[in-house]
This record gives C-alpha cells, structure tokens and sequence, in this order.
C-alpha cells in the first residue's frame, strides 16, 4: 500500500473512531411534530444526522422544534446548531480548525487577514489565525536568522501604530518546529491601550500561518496559557467521510450528499474515482472524477470526446466558463443514454476545474422523463452548488489582497497619528472599497472626518465600525448622542428604539447603564402584554438583549419575564408553549432552576387535571 494510502486509512479510522465515541445521544424533536427518542445524533454545518433504526436521517436544523440531550437538558434546535459554531472555528481553503477551550467563542474576523478568530468571553483577549504569502519554505533554525527577525519586524510595523522590537526563537508546536514571538508590546491605530501580543509562525502549502494571542488590561494571566491555546489548531485530516458527505484535502474537493434517499459509496484509495452517489438504484448519480493536469478545459473536452465517440444518441452539449465560489470553472451539460439499450434519456451536467496540479470534474445525470425530475434536478443543483474546492491561486489572491488592504490602513493610520487628515482618508476609502467588512477602516476615516470637521461622516463611520464589530467599543465615540437620543425616545414611549440605543452605550463600556437597558426592555415588555402577543412579543425582546445577555439584571429580567410567559401560556391552557419558556427559565443558570422547576410542576399537574 502506497504511502498516500495509509495515510488515508488511518484517517478515515481515527476519523470513524472519533466518531463513534463523540456522537451524543437524545430525543430530537421536528416542527411536524415527530419525535426520535433516546437516538445517536451529530450536528454540523446547520445540519443533523440522525442515527434511526431504519439508518441515518438527514434535515436542516431549521427543520428541528428542540434537542434534548441525554443529560434531559432540552436544547432549542438553533441552540444546538449556535453552540457547534460557536465551539470551534473551522477554514476548509486554509486546511485548519481552531478549537475554542472554556471560556472562548468563534468570533467574526477582525481584519482581511484574519482567517479564524476566538475571542474570551470575560477577558480583553483575543486568539486569531493569519495568512499571509510564503515563497519559500522555512528551516527553523535555533539560531534565528536575521531577515526571519526582520521580515517579523516588518509585518507588526504593517499592523499596529506602534509595536517593540519582536524577539523571535525557535519552538514547536505539536511536536513540529516553529518560530515564536513572546511578549511584543503593540498599540493598534487610533488607540493609546497598550496590549501584549505572543505569536507562533511556520510555513505549509505556500503560505506562513501566523497564530497571534493578544491580551489588554486584566488578561495578563492568559499570557501563561498560550501554549493550550495554540495547540487549539490543527490542520484539518486528509479524508473526512460522514453520513452527509466526503471531503478530500489533499485532491481539494468536498461534496455533501443531497437531500432524500441517496446513498453515497467512496473509494478513497481511487485517485480518479474516489465518489459516487446514486439514489433508487443508480437512477439519477453524482460522480467525482480526479485528472492530472492544470487545464480543466482540456480534461473537460477528453471526457466529454470520449462519450462522443462511445454514444449513438449524445447531443444537445453546451460548455461554458464560469466562477464557483470565487474559483474559475467549466460548466456543462449533455444528453445521452446511461447504456445504449436504455430506455431513459438522461440530462447529464457538472462542472470542471483545476485544483492544484489536479482537475476535479463533477458529473451527475438525472432521467428527463421521470415525473420525479424537477425534485431531482434541485437536489443535484444543491449538491453542485455547496461544491467546495480547494484553489490555491484564488486563495493566494485573497492573501495577497488582504496584506494590501492591511498596508493602505496602516498608511492612512500613520497619516492620523501626524494629523494629516485630508492624507488618512484617501488610502481608508481605498481600503474598505476593497474590504468592505474591515471595522479598523472606519473607525480610522471615522477619526479623519471628524478631523476635516465632517461629523456627519463621522457618525456614520462609526456606526458602521460598531455594526461591524459590536463589541470593540466603537460606539463609545458617539455616547452622548446616543444617550439624548435613547432619553428622547423613551419620552415618546418608542421603547424599542429606547432600548436599542442603550443596548449600543451598554456596549460601548458603559455597564452603569444596565438599567437603563433593563427599564426599556421591561416597557417594551408591558407594551406587548396589552396586545396579548407575549409570546412573539417576548422572543423579539429576547433577541434585542442578546448583546447584553451576560449581565446578572439583564438575566433576571429575562427570568422573570420567561416566567410571565410560561404563566400566561398556562392560564390559556397552551401547555407546550409554556414548558418552552419554563425550559429557557432553567437554562439560564443554577440561580434560576428551582423556580422553574416549581413552574415545571405547575404545568404538569394542569395538564393532569386537564387528562
């Protein structure tokens, strides 16, 4: 067996090992109203597997009512599916996962170049993943060569106003060597904290991964666990086969199995065929095929000459290029025959692209005379649609772009610092035409506006920094607008509005105002009552305080209110709505749990009265 070959299967084993030691047991409710009990489930990508006695089911989470694990603890279905994401932050074009430990959350990116980030939940901390452009692999060496020092210096000089000198030494990771910079004293553009920044950097697949641990004002104690929290990455397994799908990192592909009774057959140790599904006895299929080379054109046309010549009734071919997720492609499609005897013309149609030095082509056939095509015809689509593909030019494009981006916001960041307005916002509007999501961007021309004495600009720009990244204090540059305002609509008694804007001043730092949230949440509350739509009424209060869910009188308000609900669902005889809010009660913590357990028993002995 070759070496690419027991690396497979060891993958696939320590995968399936793996598996079958994590899968969780439960009952899973649908919003039909079937329930599976005391079933083997997995939750992945919005997505449940379910472990039935007639074999795996699959469904969108959005189709789920609640989870309920083993433990009893019920779990809403959009619960489970937040704290899977939440858990782990995963980048199938850089290769990697980063597990989240105790007390960190996947956050949304912070910068172009950031591909994965965790962010701590009580602590100013942040864990991020870099990627930026490698031509030539390193040898870590013990004695630090000086250009690896130099090109160190350069990249933190790119990323903050200001940043000590960084001492770089050779170590590992997971056993491999690496380089690591420890306690360099950075200061970001547009700000006067001082923050403490410990990386780890090596090379892998043309490209340098930088992971950065950054710490400010209370969170020097993360600093002595930055070893467990590096070791949070991995790359992610050559092969990963499951239920819902196959993926291939090193061919570059992944492929999920479309909806319905499809079954799906791999043959991983198959460089040229390594997938195929098929559903009512290979009635409509979906194949992966593997070629060598770098023109998908070309491996396009030999398939496609092939059928040609081998086929009686091929015709109606239309081949055209097209992009796939950002990547180029071949699109196509054709009629044929399965067989020559056959007695169904079938619509064959896929795609092709070049992934590496490899071409994938992805072929799938439906029969056109079936009653059932269309609702074929749509699971392939979706199938071909959530293709991924692993383009290393593409993402050395975006690496690329993004160091760009990164260098036009330090330039506009130093024009700040010397207070050359006009001189900052050229390079920031360049910056966010190309990265429109890059929150530092507008805080920075936000700073600049407000220096050209452009207020209206600069309200706006911070704005959509804090929308952007609501919880990095933006809105604090806007608080005593937001502090009239929020006063202004509570004298109008728009208590939604009221409590959207102390949401924001809470947010900015402001946690004196925790009341003021509070108050408005509780007149949006009364407001809903009177028209008797509590139940939407809540769940959209809910979903306001969401930012602010962690603070204790936010959390007693939201107690007390789940109570209200359950207790009003009782009254009009609505037995499993209340048990919905009397479970969100429980959740809320060791604080709340005999209270809802009472209210449990409430609900219970009325529906035993009412048997």
């Amino acid at each position: 067996m070759s070496p690419r070959a027991v690396a497979l299967a060891l993958a696939l084993a320590c995968a399936g090992a793996s598996a079958a030691h994590a899968a969780p047991r439960g009952d899973v409710e649908m919003k039909t109203g079937k329930v599976w009990e005391d079933v083997e489930y997995e939750i992945r990508d919005n997505r449940i597997t379910i472990q039935t006695p007639y074999g795996p089911a699959h469904f969108e989470m959005t189709q789920v009512r609640r989870v309920t694990e083993s433990t009893g603890r019920p779990k809403p279905a959009d619960e489970a599916a937040d704290e899977e994401q939440a858990s782990r932050a995963l980048d199938w074009d850089g290769r990697f996962e980063l597990l989240a430990p105790e007390g960190w959350a996947s956050a949304p990116p912070s910068s172009p170049l950031v591909r994965a980030e965790l962010r701590h939940g009580a602590l100013d901390a942040t864990l991020a993943v870099r990627l930026r452009l490698s031509p030539l692999p390193w040898t870590v060496e013990a004695r630090v060569p000086r250009e690896v020092s130099e090109d160190f210096a350069r990249d933190l000089a790119a990323r903050y106003a200001k940043a000590a000198a960084p001492k770089v030494s050779a170590s590992t990771l997971h056993g491999a060597p690496v380089y690591r910079l420890a306690d360099v004293k950075v200061t970001e553009f547009g700000e006067a904290a001082v923050r403490t920044v410990q990386e780890v950097r090596f090379r892998r697949f043309g490209l340098e991964y930088v992971l950065t641990l950054t710490t400010g004002d209370g969170a020097g104690a993360l600093a002595a666990e930055a070893d467990r929290l590096f070791e949070g990455f991995t790359f992610l397994p050559a092969v990963e086969e499951t239920a819902t799908g196959y993926t291939d990192y090193e061919l570059g592909f992944a492929i999920s199995r479309p909806e319905g009774g499809w079954e799906l057959v791999t043959q991983p140790f198959d460089l040229e065929a390594p997938v195929r599904m098929s559903t009512d006895g290979g009635r409509a299929e979906v194949t992966v095929e593997v070629r060598p080379g770098a023109d998908a054109g070309a491996a396009l046309a030999q398939v496609l000459g092939a059928r040609k010549r081998a086929s009686r009734s091929y015709g109606a071919e239309r081949v055209e290029e097209a992009t796939h997720a950002g990547s180029k492609v071949r699109r196509f499609q054709f009629e044929d025959y399965r067989a020559q005897t056959g007695s169904r013309r079938l619509l064959y149609k896929g795609l092709a692209a070049r992934v590496g030095e490899r071409v994938v082509i992805v072929t799938t056939n439906a029969p056109l005379s079936d009653d059932d095509y269309r609702k074929l015809d749509r699971e392939i689509e979706a199938t071909l649609g959530g293709l991924k593909l692993w383009d290393p030019e593409r993402i050395r494009a975006e690496v690329e772009g993004a160091q760009e981006v990164v260098a036009l916001v330090a330039q506009g960041g130093a024009a700040l610092l010397a207070k050359r307005w006009q001189d900052a916002v050229s390079p920031l509007d360049q910056a966010i035409s190309r990265s429109p999501g890059f929150s530092r961007a507008y805080y920075l021309r936000a700073q600049a506006r407000k220096g050209l004495l452009d207020f209206k600009g600069f309200r706006e720009d911070i704005e959509k920094a804090s929308e952007l990244e609501p919880g990095a204090g933006y809105d604090a540059e806007l608080a005593a607008s937001y502090e009239a305002e929020a006063k202004a609509a509570e004298a109008r008694k728009e208590w939604l509005e009221a409590l959207r804007l102390w949401i924001r001043l809470y947010r900015a730092r402001r946690p004196d105002l925790n009341k003021k949230v509070v108050n408005a949440a509780t007149q949006l509350w009364n407001d809903y009552k009177k028209t008797k739509a509590f139940h939407d009424g809540m769940t959209a209060v809910e979903r306001e305080l969401r930012p602010v869910s962690g603070d204790e009188e936010v959390t007693d308000f939201l107690a007390k209110t789940y109570r209200d609900c359950a207790t009003s669902l009782l009254r009009e005889k609505d037995y499993s709505k209340a048990k919905r809010w009397q479970a969100r009660m429980r959740r809320l913590g060791a604080k709340y749990r005999a209270d809802a357990d009472r209210l449990a028993q409430e609900i219970e002995r009325a529906e035993q009265a009412k048997r």
